[in-house]
């Protein structure tokens, strides 16, 4: 017997469609940003609150975010955009993603209440959007996507071309 991610769904498996390249430059982008404003509020909270002993603390710290970001930005954002796939069945959507611990989420669409379309300015600067599904028990973002992909998965999941 067939283990691991593969015996869950073979069809989706077989098919399964990577994310756009673009997706990995939207997740570094996101990453050097939260890197940076974490840096500017440990200067901030050093500066202003423990002014006298800002030199020790701030440095430690400083290096710890820096460490941080860079594992994310040259490790972490390459391995989860290589796992992470999706497979738009006409039935289901499958969502398979996890460089380090691999979880697949099948999503019946009979299952699906609504499908949200999401696009914030960085995901607009590369044409990307994010997609919110919503069923009874959750809501979950999967993406970003390309606007021909998202119009498949609207399709699929029966939310029309609106």
């Amino acid at each position: 017997m067939e283990s691991g991610i593969a015996a869950w769904d073979e069809q989706a498996t077989t098919n399964l469609e990577s994310l756009p390249r673009q997706a990995k430059a939207v997740w570094q982008i996101t990453n050097a940003a939260i890197g940076l404003c974490a840096l500017v509020l440990c200067a901030l909270l050093f500066g202003t609150i423990l002014p006298e002993t800002a030199s020790g603390p701030l440095g430690i710290v400083a290096a710890v975010v820096i460490s941080v970001t860079l594992l994310e930005a040259l490790v972490l954002i390459p391995r989860r955009y290589r796992f992470h796939r999706f497979f738009i069945g006409p039935d289901r959507l499958v969502s398979v993603r996890g460089s380090v611990v691999r979880r697949m989420r099948i999503q019946p669409w009979r299952h699906v209440l609504f499908v949200e379309v999401r696009q914030g300015l960085l995901l607009r600067m590369f044409g990307l959007f994010r997609v919110r599904i919503g069923t009874i028990a959750d809501e979950h973002l999967e993406g970003p996507f390309t606007a021909d992909v998202v119009q498949r998965l609207r399709r699929a999941a029966g939310a029309g071309d609106e």
